[in-house]
């Protein structure tokens, strides 16, 4: 059907060009009428030629009409096709001048091929090429991933080739600031010779500062900086230097208290010997590090721990083992002490308190377990201090008795009611000799009873002092104390009471188990109201001796345990 519409209108106009062809002969035979005037004026027109066309419409045959096209296609000028077009009549022509009823039919002719062929083709190519939309997309997405995750990798890597040349920056500014320091030492004396050839086990005859390397950058490639390497001889030499430097530094300005030159070797008669007799939670571990902030201090922590554990040496065969080991420490003669110090090396909590050292250490840790190393380095200190709660007095008179020693002991006691009070939040305190009342204030008074024969023997080499003293007047307690000791109450002493007694200290720092920062005062008699009465009891029916050779009071009622008016000291 609409293929016989489209047909009819194109008979339509092949009779209307043909009647305007008619029209344009006549005109132009025609005397006296000129073409270009009926074209250009609408007037001239006349109605018989319309009424023909119209008739001409309306009386179309059935059949097709004969072709009509005798001669080419007409050219028209411009302003003729502009005349027609006014009339309702178009003659437009391609751009290769073809009419515009050829274009139709060759349209129309082409619109047919493509109806007989899109319902077979349209929708496969259509779903074809989709897909290919699709790919071509896809692969677009990840090219552009692959290239933002290579941008980024690019962007890491720059970022450590920086950070390594800052790290390889720092390091090689500490190395020079080191060798700054050595060279401020004046005559450098190398270890024995002998020495270093035992160290073996203990470590590598070389050692890679920081690990050999650092990942720093060379000139931006990916090879990494290899820093020179130094022999164990190299960093024994240097930790020697580290520390006679921190002497010489502590001592600056100061008037040394024997005669010794600091930084350099010190005589064995010049060397201040002190030893600080306890038991556990009596305050030993403050009174430690009190003597330690003297300049100068070798300080050993705890030696005994390997030997004894949680037991407490009065008299027994291991007397001349720890005497022995005393011995060997005081006189900086740590050969013979392999097991001592294989026990430190598994235990390092015990050689970090002796900080001097241990910062001596700080480029090779192996040195502080070396026993040749730890001999070589207490020579230079002129105090050589240790604390021990593992011994009682006994032992120690036969240290006392050694005039090449000269030996000093500071006794610190505690009130046992306060001591065990405190050892109950330890866990690992469960031995007869550190838990069970009747043991400990046995222990006490052993040694109370023998004070009294060392303090007539030896009096400018033994003090007995209170823990509670050392509470309630920590300065004046540790002035005495180290009059005794025939020390300098230096400035730095001085500070360290100050900040570990006072609640106003800079450093902040909250008390713990083993803290020696706290405020002294308040946590002296922390344990009165802490106790129930029926445990205060118990341990005081069993300490009344010691209490009242300690000149402290023993609460007979529980009103007055209770009354925070009655003092706990007798005097």
């Amino acid at each position: 059907m609409l293929v016989g519409v489209r047909k009819k209108h194109w008979l339509l106009a092949t009779l209307s060009v043909t009647g305007l062809l008619l029209l344009l002969v006549f005109t132009t035979k025609s005397p006296g009428h000129s073409p270009a005037r009926s074209l250009l004026d609408p007037g001239v027109q006349t109605e018989a030629t319309q009424v023909d066309d119209v008739k001409a419409a309306e009386d179309l045959p059935a059949t097709p009409a004969p072709p009509v096209h005798t001669q080419p296609p007409l050219r028209l000028s411009q302003q003729e096709r502009d005349a027609l077009a006014k009339q309702g009549v178009l003659m437009v022509e391609d751009a290769d001048g073809e009419p515009i009823e050829d274009q139709a039919q060759k349209q129309q002719q082409r619109y047919l091929q493509q109806e007989h062929s899109q319902p077979r083709q349209s929708a496969p190519a259509d779903e074809a090429q989709g897909r290919e939309m699709d790919k071509l997309i896809l692969e677009q997405q990840q090219q552009l991933y692959r290239e933002k995750n290579r941008l980024q990798e690019h962007h890491m890597l720059e970022q450590q080739i920086l950070q390594d040349r800052i790290r390889a920056e720092e390091m090689k500014a500490q190395q020079e600031e080191e060798q700054r320091i050595m060279e401020e030492a004046a005559h450098l004396n190398p270890p024995p010779v002998q020495s270093r050839t035992s160290s073996v086990s203990v470590v590598s005859r070389t050692y890679k500062v920081n690990r050999g390397m650092t990942a720093a950058s060379n000139g931006g490639s990916g090879r990494g900086v290899i820093l020179p390497r130094m022999t164990y001889e190299g960093l024994w030499k240097m930790g020697e230097n580290i520390l006679r430097h921190t002497i010489r530094r502590e001592f600056l300005n100061s008037v040394p208290d024997t005669d010794f030159t600091p930084g350099e070797a010190v005589p064995p008669l010049q060397v201040r010997r002190v030893i600080i007799l306890s038991t556990w939670r009596s305050g030993s571990s403050f009174l430690g590090d009190l003597l330690k902030s003297y300049p100068g201090t070798y300080f050993s922590f705890e030696p005994l721990h390997h030997l004894l554990k949680n037991l407490h040496l009065q008299e027994g065969p291991l007397v001349d083992v720890v005497l022995n080991l005393l011995r060997s420490i005081m006189t900086c003669d740590l050969s013979q002490q392999e097991e001592y110090v294989s026990y430190m090396r598994n235990n390092s909590f015990l050689i970090d308190h002796n900080t001097r050292v241990w910062n001596s250490c700080s480029r090779n840790r192996a040195l502080c377990f070396d026993k040749e190393y730890l001999s070589a380095v207490c020579k230079y200190m002129p105090v050589n201090v240790m604390k021990t709660v593992r011994m009682g007095l006994a032992p120690v008179v036969s240290l006392l008795q050694d005039p090449s020693l000269d030996l000093r002991v500071v006794h610190l006691v505690r009130d046992p009611r306060g001591s065990l009070h405190s050892r109950m939040q330890l866990t690992w305190c469960h031995s007869q000799a550190c838990s069970d009342p009747g043991t400990v204030c046995g222990d006490l008074m052993t040694d109370l009873k023998l004070s009294e024969w060392v303090k007539e023997k030896f009096p400018d080499k033994y003090l007995l002092v209170r823990y509670e003293d050392l509470g309630l007047q920590p300065e004046e307690t540790a002035r005495r104390i180290f009059k005794f000791l025939q020390l300098t109450y230096h400035k730095s002493v001085a500070s360290f009471v100050r900040d570990h007694t006072s609640i106003n200290r800079k450093t902040k720092k909250k008390p713990g188990t083993y803290s020696t920062y706290r405020d002294s005062r308040s946590t002296t008699f922390a344990w009165r109201g802490a106790l129930n009465y029926t445990t205060l009891e118990d341990i005081q029916n069993v300490c009344r001796e010691p209490l009242s050779y300690l000149k402290l009071r023993v609460f007979d009622t529980e009103e007055d345990y209770l009354n925070a008016t009655i003092p706990v000291l007798v005097e």
